[in-house]
């Protein structure tokens, strides 16, 4: 996602059963359009903030991803920067030179649907939380606390 100015991303997330995420992607897989989304994320240890760089294997890109926010309020701004992959090397240099050498690593197979209200759904496996969901919807600010609990319907209403 590009930063918006004054906007941040809503999401919420859950951990789903290898049924439950069959069944919920055979039956979105019906109803929305989707695309195919694998990607590697090394997630690095911070406070305060999420730094990540996700990486697809198809594109000759990565980007580098600060979410800003109380990640337990579910409520971040999300600033992305698009950078060539032949600077990965440089990026992860600068990173462990600015203290950031603590990270996780983790394989990605994701599926997105594209949702009414421009609410994206993403069913998603990794080794660390197996099969999962996360539902996001970017918005102003002032509109965050209303978008939580439309997800939180939304969510109720597909699983």
């Amino acid at each position: 996602m590009e930063l918006v100015k004054g906007k941040v991303e809503v999401e919420l997330r859950g951990i789903l059963s290898e049924e439950e995420f069959d069944n919920l992607s055979n039956n979105l897989k019906k109803r929305y359009s989707y695309e195919r989304d694998n990607k590697k994320t090394l997630f690095y240890v911070t406070t305060g903030f999420i730094l990540k760089i996700e990486t697809k294997k198809e594109l000759d890109t990565f980007f580098l991803i600060v979410k800003n926010g109380d990640e337990t309020k579910n409520i971040l701004e999300e600033i992305e920067v698009k950078l060539n992959i032949s600077d990965l090397p440089k990026m992860i240099k600068i990173l462990e030179i600015l203290g950031y050498s603590k990270v996780n690593t983790v394989e990605q197979r994701r599926t997105n649907y594209f949702l009414e209200d421009n609410i994206v759904l993403s069913l998603k496996y990794t080794n660390d939380w197996g099969y999962h969901f996360e539902i996001e919807k970017m918005v102003k600010l002032f509109e965050a606390e209303k978008t939580k609990k439309k997800l939180a319907d939304k969510c109720g209403f597909l699983i």
